[in-house]
């Protein structure tokens, strides 16, 4: 479980920042400040991921064995890389603590993107959050719920510290740190997950 902790940690950390951080990037770029329901939009987007991803996590199983662990962790992996390029390519660098007039850095702030922006991290925290629950019920099989637990630990602890310092942080600080947790996370997510693929062949 230990070498799962990265995976936690970014689950958290990640979480903390699409729900909190990015929704609140619509409000103080005034570009995009005219767009009163432009969050809510935001958010039916990222629910609408969760489903759309939930669904081919699904259909993919029940075609590739054990498609819920790797190649699903690829997946988030790509889809994450894609998304936090495009949020610090079109995300006000200081857009994340204050109103502000700023450009972004490549892209300009604008009201489709910021939807299909959410509608990505939906596809993402669908894809993590099944790798989470599939390999804590592989490592620990015999204590599922103790290794839920443990998750959820570290998930809330990684979601709180960032709150509590995102006062200093930009748009390109998040993006760093949470593509840092992302590498992290999935090599040893990789290598936990061979660990518990070689345990079932020896069985």
């Amino acid at each position: 479980m230990i070498a799962l902790t990265p995976l936690f940690l970014h689950l958290g950390s990640f979480g903390a920042f699409w729900i909190c951080v990015y929704s609140t990037t619509l409000t103080f770029t005034r570009s995009l400040s005219s767009y009163i329901y432009l969050p809510a939009f935001y958010s039916l987007a990222a629910g609408l991921g969760e489903v759309t991803m939930g669904v081919v996590i699904s259909v993919m199983s029940k075609r590739i064995h054990d498609f819920g662990l790797k190649p699903t962790m690829y997946c988030a992996f790509v889809l994450n890389t894609a998304t936090l390029l495009t949020m610090a390519a079109s995300v006000p660098q200081w857009a994340t603590v204050g109103l502000t007039d700023e450009p972004a850095w490549i892209i300009q702030p604008n009201a489709i993107l910021s939807v299909f922006m959410g509608f990505m991290v939906g596809l993402i925290d669908s894809c993590v959050n099944n790798v989470r629950n599939v390999i804590c019920a592989l490592a620990l099989p015999d204590h599922r719920s103790q290794a839920f637990a443990i998750s959820k630990f570290y998930q809330a602890g990684a979601g709180t510290i960032l709150m509590f310092i995102s006062p200093y942080l930009s748009v390109y600080h998040y993006c760093f740190l949470l593509f840092s947790t992302l590498t992290l996370a999935t090599c040893c997510f990789i290598y936990e997950a061979g660990k518990t693929e070689r345990m079932e062949e020896e069985e």
